[in-house]
């Protein structure tokens, strides 16, 4: 068994760099052979600590805008003392290129000899504990005569998917289950094949649908509650692209968010760009308007405004130029959850 470790990082500030740093560190410390991919430029500094660096500089994202959505995405980000939680009906438009980084990886960790992979976000801030798991996984895996690990997340009602910050696997194993994504074409061909009409799915959500549909006997899985104990202890996630989200918000939604347990509602901004911005609300009740101003800084700032329950809708701009309007219906899904 040849292991090598998969890094997927856009590095675009120097926060993810250092956080991609921070992970080939630990990883390094418990001798990981490391193939880091990226569809951005790769600072020397970064490229000097890896074994392999793939580099494509395409960065294929979800474009055309045919497709069907059946179940919000959710976002939730710690935010201080609250969680906020968002819901999309919207593409995950950067899991195109996850997924065309994913297989052009696998391809080249063949043609070096390696048999197994592990693919690990890279912003995990993995403690000692995690690093013994990772170590003990390919021997937890032979005890159990299977051909790698997943964790599925199976408390999610009707809407099941995988845990994508971790897995380990054969890579012949993973091939003969997952068809081979190279562009936005294969993604839609498969499936169409798969269910007759183009129903979107996230990186995770496609991963969990071709395992069960072709088979996922020989793996060990695991649910989410095993990934908190497993992995117990880090924290992830610290910054999410601009790109997942539709244009019209452009890297900052503003959202109408009510407050858990409550039937307060507030106006929510969360800013995931690398500069700061100024979202001027309007918001609008019958023939009253008035208006909110919240500036936030770049890279994960956040701010919020209480506003009456029982509004029509809100106007977004950036400063001056406006972006969108956001009704106020019966069936708002976002929420902000305070720590107790």
């Amino acid at each position: 068994m040849k292991i090598v470790t998969i890094l997927d990082s856009f590095i675009s500030n120097s926060v993810i760099e250092d956080s991609t740093i921070n992970m080939i560190d630990k990883l390094k410390s418990i001798n990981c052979d490391i193939l880091l991919v990226s569809s951005g430029k790769v600072s020397e500094k970064v490229q000097s600590k890896v074994d392999y660096m793939l580099y494509d500089s395409r960065n294929q994202l979800f474009e055309k805008e045919d497709y069907q959505y059946f179940h919000p995405w959710n976002f939730w980000i710690e935010c201080g003392e609250l969680t906020s939680y968002n819901f999309y009906y919207a593409k995950q438009r950067h899991g195109l290129a996850v997924m065309v980084n994913l297989f052009n990886s696998l391809a080249y960790a063949k043609s070096l000899g390696y048999t197994h992979f592990q693919k690990i976000l890279y912003d995990m801030d993995i403690n000692q504990d995690c690093m013994n798991w990772l170590k003990k996984i390919p021997s937890v895996c032979i005890e159990n005569n299977k051909r790698g690990l997943v964790y599925y997340n199976l408390d999610q009602g009707d809407n099941p998917d995988m845990n994508g910050s971790y897995m380990f696997c054969e890579i012949d194993y993973f091939l003969s289950k997952i068809p081979k994504i190279e562009c936005e074409e294969d993604y839609r061909k498969n499936i169409i094949d798969s269910f007759g009409y183009l129903k979107f799915l996230i990186f995770e959500k496609f991963l969990y649908h071709f395992f069960t549909k072709n088979g996922d006997g020989d793996l060990l899985i695991k649910n989410s509650y095993d990934y908190k104990n497993d992995f117990s202890g880090i924290e992830e996630g610290g910054q999410i692209s601009s790109l997942n989200f539709n244009n019209e918000y452009e890297g900052a939604p503003t959202r109408i968010t009510k407050i858990e347990g409550s039937d307060n509602l507030i106006v929510f901004t969360h800013n995931f760009t690398g500069e700061s911005k100024t979202r001027v609300i309007v918001v609008i009740k019958e023939d009253e308007r008035y208006q909110l101003t919240q500036n936030l800084p770049p890279f994960g700032g956040w701010s919020y405004n209480p506003i009456d329950s029982n509004i029509d809708r809100i106007e977004v701009y950036e400063s001056d130029r406006f972006l969108y309007t956001e009704e106020n219906n019966s069936d708002v899904k976002n929420y902000i959850k305070y720590y107790k």
